[in-house]
């Protein structure tokens, strides 16, 4: 099932808000299997516990985001977020285990040995072609302003240096205008494909 504009990601969010619990158990079994086979592709260093384990922390980790406030609206189908906690759960649940197995003296790179063995499989793969594919649409001025920020990790004030902007907020004001166009691009290109 693809989740291909921003109502069809939010509409779980919705339903966990108004209180449909029935949403969030669909949710849960409909995706859990699937989640099953890419986990084991992906951390055969991990057993079908840690995955059940795994995937119900991302589940209630979406459930209680939701109830606090946290999570409001989702940018990627809310299947590709749960696959996300739950891998960052396993990736957790790897390193607990090389600490515990090695008394906290394992090197730094034997988690990354430990982890080799996971065939990434990226959960953020179609939002990327989507980025890809809708980024050249932007002004040049947009596109740098972005890449400064996002690929070079430049600061509001480093940016205003490089720039020779009058102020921060100048800066600040202009991502926002950039990013707000990015978005209105994204959803117009998922209109287009529905």
């Amino acid at each position: 099932m693809k989740e291909a504009n921003r109502d069809d990601n939010n509409q779980l969010i919705r339903e966990i808000r108004d209180g449909n619990q029935r949403a969030l158990e669909v949710f849960y079994t409909t995706y859990r299997k699937a989640f099953f086979a890419w986990a084991g592709r992906n951390f055969p260093n991990c057993d079908a516990a840690q995955f059940a384990e795994a995937w119900q922390e991302a589940v209630v980790a979406i459930y209680e985001q939701v109830c606090s406030g946290k999570l409001r609206e989702l940018t990627c189908a809310p299947k590709t977020y749960a696959f996300l906690l739950a891998r960052r759960y396993l990736i957790g649940m790897l390193r607990q285990s090389a600490k515990t197995e090695s008394h906290g003296l394992l090197p730094e790179d034997a988690l990354e040995n430990q982890l080799a063995g996971e065939a990434w499989d990226d959960p953020w793969q179609e939002e990327k072609m989507l980025l890809e594919r809708v980024f050249p649409l932007l002004g040049e001025q947009c596109r740098e302003l972005l890449r400064l920020k996002y690929e070079r990790g430049m600061s509001v004030t480093e940016i205003q240096a490089h720039k020779k902007y009058h102020s921060a907020n100048v800066v600040t004001a202009s991502l926002s205008r950039c990013l707000r166009r990015l978005k209105d691009l994204i959803f117009q290109h998922n209109r287009k494909d529905q």
